[in-house]
């Protein structure tokens, strides 16, 4: 079912659709990423870990 959207050489729609969805789930932005290490220190904190 998911071989459609492998992303194939000639640049299809989907192809693009595919590659910004797999840019968007690897490669998130600094906002998320001190949204995910401001969770963590909390966490961390709560824990009894400095």
């Amino acid at each position: 079912m998911f071989s459609s959207w492998k992303g194939s050489a000639d640049g299809t729609e989907a192809d693009r659709k595919w590659r910004a969805l797999r840019y968007l789930i690897l490669e998130p932005t600094a906002e998320d990423r001190e949204l995910e290490t401001r969770k963590w220190v909390r966490k961390k904190h709560s824990m009894g870990i400095p």
